[in-house]
């Protein structure tokens, strides 16, 4: 007689039903799975998915759509780099920054026919204002770029560091030509002293310049939305200083009625008309870099 089969206690017949994988089970879940990548399972035979249940991605699964960041000059690493650096040309010149400041204004205001302690120079102060010129300088150039698109001129982001190199050595061999003029003029309608103080008045001019454009120059480039109302207090500032120089020169060389013709040549010939030709210049070398 064969030996009795023991039976569990809890027996689950073997229907049909009971065959089917559940949707949410580990072993459905890896024959999806085996069904994508086309390999053969034995485990179990394929059953289709209930009504309701996909074996799709689902669309948040994909992550948020991209977009193309869009490049701004303030973006670049080769313009914060230079902005860097003539900003650490500056500070590291800036010593006995109250006596420097005093000589400057002195220069703007001071029209005596004689020197004074106040018009020796000394080696330090000659370096810092190169850096406070050099900071002019980049400042404009960056004011510039950030206003072509305001004015109807598209520039490549990639260009934006060579544009604002180039616009910073024109700005700089303007202001040479600028220190040339001014001495030739002084040497011609002046004595030496009073030559002197009018061209150190225009150092005091870059000076004060190179310090107040600063801010308006780095929120056009950072803020681009915003660059025509920076550009505009930029300029602003860049005619008030102008202003003050002119003035000087007008209690310098203002002597009768007759010198206000040579003046009014010296506004048209020197103030006027190179600044209207350096504005030109600027847009024909940015549109060259694109």
């Amino acid at each position: 007689m064969p030996p009795m089969q023991s039976q569990p206690l809890y027996h689950r017949p073997k229907t049909p039903e009971y065959n089917i994988i559940c949707p949410t089970s580990l072993l459905y879940k890896i024959h999806v799975m085996a069904r994508k990548q086309q390999t053969y399972c034995s485990y179990f035979d394929y059953q289709a998915a209930p009504e309701g249940l996909t074996t799709q991605t689902a669309p948040y699964a994909g992550g948020m759509e991209t977009y193309r960041r869009n490049e701004l000059p303030g973006r670049d690493s080769g313009i914060m780099s230079v902005i860097i650096v003539v900003m650490l040309l500056v500070i590291f010149n800036m010593r006995h920054h109250k006596r420097f400041f005093v000589q400057i204004w002195h220069g703007l205001t001071n029209v005596r026919p004689r020197l004074n302690a106040f018009d020796d120079h000394t080696l330090n102060e000659t370096r810092m204002v190169l850096a406070l010129n050099l900071l002019a300088c980049m400042s404009e150039a960056m004011m510039f770029i950030s206003i072509l698109p305001v004015i109807g001129i598209s520039t490549q982001p990639s260009r934006a560091l060579h544009a604002m190199l180039a616009l910073m050595l024109m700005f700089s061999i303007y202001i040479v030509a600028q220190y040339t003029v001014y001495w030739i003029i002084g040497f011609v309608f002046a004595s030496r002293t009073l030559r002197r103080q009018w061209i150190s008045g225009f150092t005091s001019v870059q000076s004060f310049l190179g310090l107040t454009i600063t801010l308006p120059a780095l929120a056009a480039m950072f803020y681009p939305e915003h660059a025509a109302i920076f550009a505009t207090a930029g300029a602003i500032c860049y005619i008030c200083w102008r202003i003050v120089f002119i003035v000087k020169g007008f209690r310098i060389f203002f002597h009768n009625y007759f010198s206000l013709v040579y003046f009014i040549l010296y506004l048209c010939s020197v103030e006027i008309i190179p600044l209207l030709l350096l504005y030109r210049s600027s847009i024909i070398i940015c549109n060259s870099l694109n």
